[in-house]
């Protein structure tokens, strides 16, 4: 990501969003760098427990003085005072890198007519104002990419990362896909990632002719092609033995 961009993460319930979005934060506190992160549908206790679960603790951070956090429900503020508030804690720390988790609850409470409007106005005047700062931000959303308010959403940041749940053999896995990234170089294919008890690692998935297997199915295929390699140097040995047999056993020639 470049300095200054927007990454917006969408998907669905429990796909990840929220914790690829802490670990931006984690990495620039990493970095001895500020950081900020704006809750919508979470308290920072139950974050803070929740990111221990996956490796990512988060408390020392904010100890040091190094990450803050703020948590306001939408339906407690108006859009109007939510953009304020995070002018005023920007004048008063520029972080390098802003996390505003679960921006779509800002919709909460507004009739829908107006939603598509009044969001998507404070959602491009709060990426202005981290633009204008070189604050790189990351806004995480719910939604399934092809929804109306994400796709117009999508044409204001540079980076766009969809998560989904693929079910399949009786197992939900998760997928990441890059749909987009303005200036960088990135993949075509789709990603499996696992949250593990030392944080989101990046899976390569299988592709081959029986399509994209990920999970168990990954696992399977790739422990019977290395029992298909076994078997195949295991011949190419015995070959060799018995040529090699062979040779000793010819009679030379006078």
């Amino acid at each position: 990501m470049f300095r200054g961009s927007t990454l917006m993460v969408t998907g669905t319930a429990g796909t990840g969003k929220s914790s690829l979005g802490a670990h931006v934060a984690n990495a620039a506190c990493e970095r001895g760098e500020q950081a900020l992160l704006v809750l919508l549908e979470e308290s920072p206790k139950q974050v803070l427990r929740n990111m221990r679960s996956i490796g990512l603790d988060l408390r020392p951070w904010v100890e040091a003085g190094l990450l803050r956090i703020w948590a306001a429900r939408p339906s407690v503020y108006g859009l109007e005072t939510h953009l304020a508030v995070l002018a005023e804690m920007i004048r008063e720390k520029v972080p390098s890198v802003a996390v505003i988790d679960g921006i779509s609850s800002l919709s909460n409470g507004i009739p829908g007519t107006e939603v598509s409007h009044d969001v998507m106005s404070i959602v491009a005047r709060m990426i202005d104002l981290f633009t204008s700062r070189g604050i790189t931000s990351v806004i995480t959303t719910l939604g399934q990419g092809d929804e109306a308010n994400t796709v117009t959403m999508s044409s204001m940041v540079d980076t766009w990362l969809l998560l989904r749940n693929a079910e399949a053999n009786g197992e939900r896995n998760r997928l990441l896909f890059v749909l987009k990234s303005r200036g960088t170089a990135h993949s075509n294919q789709v990603r499996e990632f696992v949250l593990t008890d030392h944080g989101v690692e990046l899976v390569d998935v299988y592709v081959g002719a029986a399509g994209v297997l990920a999970g168990s199915a990954r696992v399977t295929q790739q422990a019977a092609e290395r029992d298909e390699e076994l078997r195949i140097a295991e011949e190419l040995a015995r070959r060799r033995r018995e040529l090699h047999r062979s040779v000793v056993r010819a009679p030379r020639l006078r």
